[in-house]
């Protein structure tokens, strides 16, 4: 699978000392906004995790998933 590229219009510059509070900041709740999918956080790197009938349907809980975090 391959997604669209996305311009970055804002953001926290990398290395920096508030960055990573910043990011616990924003990301904290966000598990609680995705449905019919499983959510690891690391750091600042986000998986999902999803389990279906077929590949149809997990890619549509991935997707759904994913726009709703956007």
């Amino acid at each position: 699978f391959k997604s669209e590229s996305r311009t970055i219009s804002c953001g926290v510059p990398q290395g920096s000392i508030l960055g990573q509070k910043l990011f616990i900041l924003y990301a904290n709740d966000i598990n609680k906004v995705v449905e019919d999918v499983k959510m690891v956080t690391f750091a600042d790197d986000t998986n999902l995790f999803a389990s279906g009938e077929d590949l149809q349907q997990l890619v549509n809980k991935v997707t759904r998933g994913m726009k709703k975090i956007k």
